[in-house]
């Protein structure tokens, strides 16, 4: 029995239940082989825009939204031509056919298949289709194909026979690769599988995406960018039926990188909301804090996407911000170098160099799930780091200046909404109705336990994160009651100048200007004597109005008593007034505490 289901027999019992269609197992090949900018440029009526601002914009909308304004800016002015002055070579992108993995699926489609049901955690059940189609990647080489030039590097190595690129590649030879048909090309193997890596993407290599994406990832793109460029988390599914059927998988994980170097100094960026912050008030608290350079934080974001149309065509986008590690280098080189053991090896850079590119992931809930795992687990290393270096700081001394105390909260200003944020990525997915539910099916047994393991995994880096939220939230609080206590320390202090000024400089500075009169009103001797006596006779009275006022502020209020007491006799109160033998109206005295 085929596993695919067509559309028309795809029943919905619940309009609002989120469940991964099946469809997904048996769609056709998208049928987008001109590219969405070519098809907008090819329309009888001229767009009104050009390049990245025509690809941003869309026609519903009215106003600029931040997202596109964002894009725009970034991206401002930019032109095919740009493409050539692009040297820089980082980016990298693996394709990979499906067939050379799988070369008797379709015979294998046809076998029947059952289902089980396997308990996980958060209360959801998982449904594993037992099928027994997985086979090792066929490992015959390219027929007709050329080995590629860097053949010992991470990414350009010996692969099952799919398209292979030399890379790291620049923004131009990008371009090249992605202009390149899709599907049915004449020479090079289906992409079905394509994986786009960009760290540090600048604006020429967003505009050889924008340039080469297909109509139907046109709006997955175009998030993917806007939600990296605004530092902001997100994780979500959206499945699309308006068009052809769609998914969409986003996971953008902003964090903070603490670093102790000088290279800030030299760091800049054209990106909004990446600007250097600095921490060296807590390096001066720390002790043995002797290394070279300023501390500090960088604002940096994980942004993966991916898009398409069934399990087996589909794209992911993934941009990360590492210039604030100097020597950052692809994923994996560190275990490469020229140890023979590793010939073959491709490591996914998306998933940070934990899988082999040659051994890919192809159920597209998989491998989100598993990027999701590396990629929360290191986002999670770098808040343990600089939770742990702000907790240091502040235990390492029992009393602070009052600068300190407001230098840490507002640095704690900016790091809490981002942490806040980020945990309640995962108790929306997990809640009830939450995106976990497209995540409650899988494809293959081997699959399930797998699924099960990473969101364990996964929900246990993200009660680590609360825990470190609780932690600065703790700080935060502790800094502001110190802050409370050193202002009412200072305020104490003022007052006691200010006593020292009006008892003891003013009368000075009074009998001064007063024996510096050429015509006294008073007559008298000038002399030190006269002096001294005219300074100590004015501190006494300031003094004695010193402690007059005191006092008054502390008297019993007897006046209140009688007029209390006479206007209860004015109203005739039955309780206070009684007659006495002679019948005269007097009032009753109480006994008073």
């Amino acid at each position: 029995m085929d596993t695919g289901i067509s559309k028309h027999n795809w029943a919905v019992i619940d309009p609002f239940e989120k469940q991964w269609s099946e469809i997904y197992y048996n769609t056709p090949v998208p049928k987008d082989d001109i590219s969405y900018m070519e098809q907008l440029r090819s329309l009888p009526q001229k767009p009104d825009f050009e390049n990245i601002e025509l690809f941003a914009r869309t026609d519903d909308e009215d106003t600029i939204s931040t997202d596109v304004d964002d894009i725009i800016q970034f991206c401002k002015d930019l032109k095919k031509s740009d493409l050539d002055e692009q040297t820089r070579e980082f980016i990298w992108l693996d394709d990979r056919t499906y067939t050379a993995y799988f070369p008797n699926m379709m015979s294998s489609s046809s076998h029947g298949n059952t289902r089980r049901k396997i308990s996980s955690l958060d209360g959801h059940v998982i449904n594993a289709h037992m099928s027994s189609s997985y086979e090792k990647p066929a490992t015959s080489p390219i027929p007709g194909g050329n080995e590629a030039p860097c053949a010992r590097r991470p990414s350009a190595r010996y692969s099952p026979p799919s398209r292979s690129y030399n890379v790291p590649l620049t923004a131009k030879t990008l371009y090249n690769a992605l202009k390149e048909k899709r599907f049915d090309h004449e020479s090079l193997p289906d992409a079905d599988r394509r994986l786009i890596y960009m760290p540090d993407p600048e604006p020429p290599d967003f505009f050889a995406l924008t340039e080469t994406v297909p109509r139907h990832q046109h709006g997955a793109l175009r998030t993917a960018i806007a939600q990296h460029l605004a530092f902001s988390p997100l994780l979500e599914v959206n499945l699309s039926t308006s068009d052809i059927f769609i998914f969409q998988l986003d996971l953008h994980l902003p964090f903070f990188a603490m670093r102790t170097d000088a290279y800030h100094r030299n760091h800049t960026t054209t990106k909004l909301r990446r600007e250097w912050i600095d921490l060296s008030f807590i390096a001066q608290v720390l002790p043995g804090s002797d290394k070279d350079g300023e501390l500090g934080i960088y604002p940096a974001q994980v942004s993966v996407t991916m898009c398409g149309t069934s399990a087996r065509h589909y794209t992911v986008y993934g941009f990360e911000d590492t210039d604030f590690d100097k020597d950052h280098g692809p994923a994996g080189d560190e275990e490469d170098d020229d140890d023979s053991t590793y010939i073959g090896v491709q490591h996914d850079q998306i998933i940070r160099g934990k899988q082999d590119a040659n051994f890919p992931i192809w159920d597209p809930r998989e491998y989100f799930l598993t990027t999701l795992k590396s990629r929360v687990r290191q986002i999670r290393n770098e808040w343990d780091r600089l939770v742990r270096t702000i907790e240091r700081a502040y235990m390492s001394c029992t009393c602070h200046l009052l600068y300190w105390y407001q230098t840490m909260l507002q640095r704690l200003q900016i790091l809490l909404p981002v942490l806040k944020a980020t945990t309640d990525l995962w108790d929306n997915f997990v809640a009830p109705g939450g995106d976990i539910l497209y995540f409650t099916t899988t494809t293959s047994p081997s699959c399930a336990p797998r699924i099960r393991n990473m969101l364990a995994a996964i929900r246990k880096d993200f009660e680590k994160l609360k825990a470190l939220y609780k932690t600065l939230s703790q700080i935060q609080e502790q800094c502001e009651k110190g802050e409370s206590s050193v202002e009412a320390q200072m305020m104490q202090q003022n007052n006691n100048n200010a006593d020292l000024m009006i008892l003891y400089i003013c009368p000075v500075s009074v009998v001064s200007s007063f024996f510096s009169i050429d015509t006294p009103i008073m007559a008298f001797k000038r002399n030190l004597i006269s002096f001294l006596g005219s300074t100590i006779v004015l501190m006494l009275i300031v003094q004695l109005l010193r402690l007059v006022k005191a006092r008054q502020a502390y008297r019993p209020q007897w006046w209140r008593v009688i007029f209390t007491r006479g206007n209860q006799a004015l109203q005739g109160d039955r309780n206070n007034i009684m007659r006495n033998i002679a019948g005269i109206r007097s009032v009753r005295r109480t006994r008073t505490v």
